[in-house]
């Protein structure tokens, strides 16, 4: 079982691909992380991989054992390591905020791991047990069908290789290869509640019918595949009667349903706005909502982001707008699933393949340059009030409001311009504005080249 884990991992990067350079592994020490990047070493050259490691240290414990640990782990395997450390005050940026302490270092853990990453490919080892865990978590606040699919082998830059490996195959591998790793004592703390799943509820389950662990992350795949198709069909159902604005969506009443589609037409709209999948009491707090006889009424989701409904419609709205800034004057969004070409009001958006110019980082913000391993599809919509991207050549994230007021747009017609998003939501293009910082492409290799035309100067 000790070598099964390697034809696990090289199956994984020859069906995905090894993704864009740098090769980032988030090492943090345990046994988990200290067997993937032990893995992906051994197997870096054949595959092509540019192989980095960088760990993050949070601030809120001693960590010299772990960096002892890593860096000697690196030096023997030959990579490159980075030791990132969060900002002192993590805690009471979690207070302050209104997160967990644990949702908090994630968070600015993922940041720190993108900062180093800049545009490439970060391998994490949540593995099978962590699967189960996260199914089991979601089922505890009542997700739907977007929830319950949990981590997926690839989401965008990040790529999860031994998401179908036991955490006993890597307890074996270490054992078997002479691994080190340090164990982190605050993952056996009842202090957090994905510990206590860990150590209590999942041993519970397979000591009630052996494979039961195995069974849970495995359903993820399958409620996975068909979260996607449900989505599709409530996209189609309800994305014709969208409006968005730079606040959030609003949608008419009457292209709700009564009865149970209805409350996935709400936990779908809600899925839109809120960070996380809604749990189930939010779905029906909206429920309730839509379902009052009051003329206008409102409630609020979580911070920051309000449910209203207005007679005949409801609104979504992500915080209070501001009246100058317009909204897109009712323009939803349009969806480029491949190659081609869509008409967003008064524009129109192609993606055509093309062999990538020499140029590309100097060329004007009217067009930008994506690979063809693009996560479609590209969604083209107008500016939300509160959106970000990093624009090219940049580490950070910027407010979308402040490029546009650096571009001199103005207010009022703000909400007409397009903004393009990729698969997984992120900002790659804001046409004529600024480009985002997108995976590069090589000069004189296939790629696809998005532009766009004013059809009202182009007809």
């Amino acid at each position: 079982m000790a070598v099964a884990l390697h034809p696990l991992v090289h199956g994984h990067l020859i069906e995905y691909g090894p993704g864009s350079r740098p090769h980032l592994v988030a090492f943090s020490g345990g046994l988990d992380s200290s067997c993937l990047l032990h893995l992906l070493a051994t197997m870096a050259e054949d595959v092509g991989l540019a192989l980095q490691a960088v760990t993050v240290d949070h601030g809120l414990r001693s960590f010299d054992r772990e960096a002892d640990v890593t860096a000697g782990l690196c030096q023997e395997l030959g990579v490159a390591h980075e030791l990132v450390t969060l900002s002192p005050g993590l805690e009471l940026r979690a207070k302050g905020a209104g997160r967990s302490l644990a949702e908090m270092a994630r968070l600015e853990r993922y940041a720190a791991l993108r900062g180093a990453a800049a545009g490439g490919t970060i391998f994490l080892a949540h593995h099978l047990d962590d699967q189960a865990e996260t199914v089991i978590l979601r089922l505890m606040r009542g997700s739907g069908l977007q929830g319950l699919a949990a981590m997926r082998p690839v989401a965008g830059d990040l790529r999860r290789p031994l998401l179908a490996a036991a955490r006993s195959q890597l307890e074996e591998y270490a054992s078997f290869h002479g691994v080190p790793f340090v164990e982190d004592p605050s993952n056996r703390s009842p202090r957090f509640r994905r510990n206590r799943v860990r150590c209590e509820v999942l041993p519970l389950l397979e000591s009630l019918g052996e494979g039961s662990i195995g069974n849970l992350a495995r359903s993820a795949d399958v409620i996975a595949d068909q979260a996607l198709a449900f989505a599709t069909l409530l996209e189609e159902g309800l994305g014709p009667h969208i409006e968005r604005c730079h606040r959030g969506l609003k949608v008419p009443l009457s292209a709700l349903r009564p009865g149970p589609l209805r409350r996935s037409q709400l936990h779908w709209l809600m899925a839109q706005v809120l960070p996380q999948p809604p749990a189930a009491r939010q779905v029906e707090a909206l429920e309730r909502l839509v379902s009052s006889a009051e003329g206008t009424v409102e409630l609020t989701l979580q911070a920051g982001i309000r449910a209203r409904r207005e007679y005949a419609q409801l609104m979504l709205l992500t915080e209070d707008g501001d009246a100058e800034d317009g909204d897109g004057e009712g323009l939803g969004k349009v969806i480029l699933t491949g190659p081609g070409e869509v008409r967003w009001g008064r524009w129109v958006v192609c993606a055509r393949e093309a062999v990538a110019p020499a140029d590309v980082p100097e060329r004007p913000a009217s067009e930008v340059w994506l690979p063809l391993g693009t996560t479609w599809p590209v969604t083209v919509r107008p500016w939300c009030r509160g959106d970000r991207m990093q624009p090219f050549g940049m580490a950070g994230t910027r407010l979308l409001s402040d490029l546009l007021g650096e571009a001199r747009v103005p207010r009022q017609e703000r909400g007409m311009v397009p903004v393009v998003a990729d698969g997984e939501g992120r900002i790659i293009w804001v046409p004529g504005v600024r480009r985002g910082h997108c995976q590069p492409v090589c000069a004189g290799e296939p790629a696809l080249r998005l532009t766009c035309l004013d059809a009202q100067t182009t007809a």
